[in-house]
């Protein structure tokens, strides 16, 4: 009698038209649309993937709690999914994998057993695919519990640690994904990546102003591929206090031409005008390169981190 009386109460508070009874326990936990992860690792792109949902033909989520089950639409409105239409939904077990499919025959994928952390989990999961080859590179890029570390972006934030945001109604649409910072003001980068997987452009969005029509520049601010220009890349990410040991080794096995090319872009970086037509040209090249004749070839112009950088390079 008090079993039942519990679970009357437990109906009560979900609402009966959302309490379910039918989710076992290893059913319990987030879930992406099989469509969306395919979007996602086919074109490393969030927007891109979520977009192709325009029609809402299936959920962007589902969060499967015990007695009830959540989704959102673009990760932004969430909502409670009626009993009527979850009590159709099929659940399958297939190994290890659990699937769920829904009353349209849509399918979901499990991808973690923990519907309290849906959205930090979801983040993870979507930097994985979107970061998949700066991850794998030694360039000291990494997921960091529910962060991205992008050491490169500290030359032009202060920070190399950023928040991802997956809610559609902060950022432009067809960015790949946003990154949010959290130093002295809150601001955003809407990134964009090129499909091919080596290419990475960043935009600044301007004076706080974010959304589907929020401002973006004709041209990125700084842009490096990942493939060529590695020494740009960490001109650009300097040194910081605790070095990775990796990032060592290539230092140390850098030929006298690596070590001056690390050096001359680290002063590329903010702005010198070079004086011989071999770096006037390299650099020439790249569309953040804005060369300032009043610059001065001094350390001072460089951050903190690219002054460590200079004097590891000079002790080599």
């Amino acid at each position: 009698m008090v079993l039942i009386a519990l679970t009357s109460l437990f109906a009560q508070e979900i609402g009966k038209d959302y309490y379910l009874d039918i989710i076992e326990d290893d059913f319990i936990g987030i879930y992406l649309p099989v469509e969306y992860i395919k979007a996602l690792e086919q074109t490393k792109n969030h927007s891109i993937a979520m977009h192709r949902n325009d029609k809402r033909q299936y959920h962007d989520i589902l969060i499967v709690n015990k007695n009830i089950i959540r989704s959102d639409s673009k990760f932004h409105d969430s909502y409670a999914i009626k009993a009527d239409e979850g009590k159709s939904y099929r659940f399958i077990r297939n190994g290890n994998d659990r699937e769920i499919i829904d009353n349209n025959g849509y399918s979901y994928s499990k991808i973690a057993n923990d519907p309290s952390q849906a959205y930090d989990i979801t983040e993870i999961f979507v930097m994985k695919i979107v970061f998949e080859s700066l991850l794998k590179q030694n360039n000291g890029v990494s997921i960091l519990e529910n962060k991205i570390k992008l050491p490169f972006l500290y030359f032009f934030t202060g920070e190399d640690t950023f928040s991802v945001n997956l809610d559609d109604l902060f950022w432009e649409e067809g960015g790949s994904i946003l990154l949010s910072g959290k130093g002295n003001h809150q601001f955003y980068f809407t990134l964009f990546v090129i499909t091919d997987g080596v290419n990475y452009i960043f935009y600044e969005e301007q004076d706080g102003r974010r959304g589907p029509y929020s401002y973006k520049a004709e041209t990125p601010f700084f842009q490096y591929s990942i493939q060529d220009d590695r020494e740009i890349l960490v001109a650009a990410a300097g040194l910081s206090e605790t070095v990775d040991t990796e990032l060592l080794y290539y230092l140390n096995g850098l030929t006298a031409y690596g070590r001056r090319k690390i050096i001359n872009a680290m002063f590329a970086l903010n702005g010198y005008s070079f004086a011989t037509k071999e770096w006037q040209d390299y650099f020439g090249q790249f569309s953040w390169y804005k060369p300032n004749k009043d610059i001065r070839n001094d350390r001072s112009i460089l951050n903190i981190r690219q002054q460590r950088l200079l004097d590891y390079i000079n002790g080599l």
